[in-house]
């Protein structure tokens, strides 16, 4: 097998790990607490979008994805960030 391919499946997996502790526990509170937050009405869009800048920005979420203290540090941030309207 060429470096690339076990690359590519190593980083992809590594996307979809964040995907599953980062994303999808924001995404169940976030319904619960906002059900009207655009990203809770469509969520197929949302992880669609979502998947797309853990895409980009993985390498920097690694620390996120390792430790649960800065995985609920993420998720409390990324969802300030989404629940905030702007006060």
């Amino acid at each position: 097998m060429e470096w690339w391919k076990l690359f590519i499946a190593v980083y992809l997996s590594g996307v979809l790990v964040a995907m599953w502790k980062l994303w999808r526990p924001s995404l169940i509170i976030l319904r619960k607490v906002v059900p009207n937050n655009p990203l809770a009405i469509r969520p197929i869009l949302s992880t669609f979008v979502v998947f797309i800048l853990f895409l980009l920005a993985f390498p920097f979420m690694i620390y996120a994805v390792l430790f649960d203290k800065q995985a609920n540090r993420f998720i409390e941030n990324f969802l300030r960030g989404t629940i905030d309207d702007g006060r």
